[in-house]
């Protein structure tokens, strides 16, 4: 039996909230059926916006990618099985999990991991190229050390001193996250 997300409070921690409210969104989005439609592209603003969409990219086809911040997965999986590249995708909260993993389990090429994307980043193998769509936003800023680790994991193998990609990140208008479907 899924345990309230409600019923425990961990500690006041910037961290611990923002973990327990995006626990709490994803509940009630798996409470209430809620399916993410599957996007044809990544909207780096609010849905519909005419930003640059996936290809800001470039041709990630076969690339090893991080998301973090992935809530339910959607972009991971549009990542995966429209372009195919390789998405490890992250989120700190079990509901968004569950939800990815309900939603998305069978896509090939994305792995949908449960944790702390900073943690995951600091232990991690180099990726091709890390992104987020909304998620930095809600970093406290005093756990900004995920910059270093997110370039770190951009670097090449090789160990030359310039990163095999840049880290590519959006954060959104506050109202934009009002609308947040994921």
């Amino acid at each position: 039996m899924r345990q309230n997300p409600r019923s425990r409070i961990e500690d006041n921690s910037p961290e611990s909230m923002n973990r327990q409210a995006w626990t709490i969104y994803g509940q009630f989005q798996l409470d209430r059926g809620f399916r993410t439609p599957d996007p044809d592209r990544i909207h780096w603003g609010t849905p519909g916006d005419a930003g640059p969409g996936t290809g800001v990219l470039g041709d990630i086809g076969g690339k090893r990618l991080l998301d973090l911040g992935c809530g339910g997965g959607h972009y991971a999986a549009h990542l995966a099985r429209d372009h195919r590249a390789v998405v490890d995708a992250i989120d700190v909260a079990p509901t968004q999990h569950e939800r990815a993993l309900l939603q998305y389990a069978d896509v090939p090429r994305v792995r949908f991991l449960l944790g702390d994307a900073v943690d995951h980043l600091h232990r991690c193998e180099p990726y091709d190229l890390v992104y987020s769509v909304h998620g930095l936003g809600y970093l406290h800023p005093h756990h900004t050390t995920a910059c270093p680790p997110c370039t770190a994991a951009c670097a090449p193998a090789d160990g030359s001193s310039s990163p095999s990609s840049t880290p590519t990140f959006t954060a959104g208008r506050p109202q934009a996250a009002s609308n947040r479907d994921n």
